[in-house]
């Protein structure tokens, strides 16, 4: 039994279940993962009439995606393989997302929303995804990389008009993610998946102070 988790989107929590029967139980909130990721591994739980001292295995989506949330999740994930003392894998959230296309061309992108007017995406050719392609930046940018190449992914939504001009058509996510992200899970255990730790690909948004300050003032 496989139990994954992913929190690497802007506002979207994901836990999902593989049964050893091959069925998956899985759900997505739009919530924050310090708010939700706990009791929606319950609900799941519950859903599939099972409890975490039935999981067999874990894995957790490590990114690329926000600071905050990505660390919450992984956390969670090192957390619950300490306590249950279960196998813990890391799995790419970007080919997750490219597992929700059911019938994808030969060579497409994944763009998910990164903030900051930006995209984090990868490039899949052959139905795997090219790790060495992750990347971070303006959407333009990658569409003067990619001219014309289909794309999935919440990134196109919040940059649409910048794919549409570049003519990169946009690819149905037939799949949900709560599915997708079994799909890829379930698919690591025979290759031993990424190291379970964060994909970060720029700094994040807080910093540390560089001068002290009065509480005087």
């Amino acid at each position: 039994m496989l139990l994954a988790f992913d929190t690497a989107g802007v506002d979207r929590t994901t836990v999902t279940l593989r049964l050893s029967d091959g069925s998956v139980h899985g759900e997505s909130l739009s919530e924050s993962p310090a708010e939700c990721l706990v009791p929606l591994t319950q609900q799941v739980l519950g859903a599939a009439a099972v409890t975490l001292a039935d999981v067999q295995q874990l894995a957790v989506g490590v990114g690329p995606g926000p600071y905050t949330g990505l660390r919450i999740g992984l956390a969670h994930a090192h957390a619950l393989s300490h306590v249950l003392a279960v196998p813990l894998l890391g799995v790419s959230s970007l080919a997750a997302v490219a597992a929700t296309v059911a019938n994808p061309p030969g060579r497409y992108l994944v763009a998910t929303d990164a903030r900051r007017k930006e995209v984090f995406s990868a490039l899949v050719v052959g139905g795997e995804l090219q790790m060495e392609s992750i990347a971070v930046g303006p959407a333009q940018q990658l569409c003067e990389q990619f001219p014309g190449v289909p794309v999935v992914g919440d990134g196109l939504q919040r940059y649409a008009d910048v794919f549409n001009a570049a003519g990169c058509m946009s690819l149905a996510s037939d799949i949900d993610f709560a599915t997708a992200l079994a799909k890829v899970a379930h698919a690591a255990l025979s290759t031993g998946g990424l190291r379970p730790f964060p994909q970060y690909l720029r700094e994040p948004d807080a910093v540390p102070a560089t001068s002290a300050k009065s509480v005087l003032s």
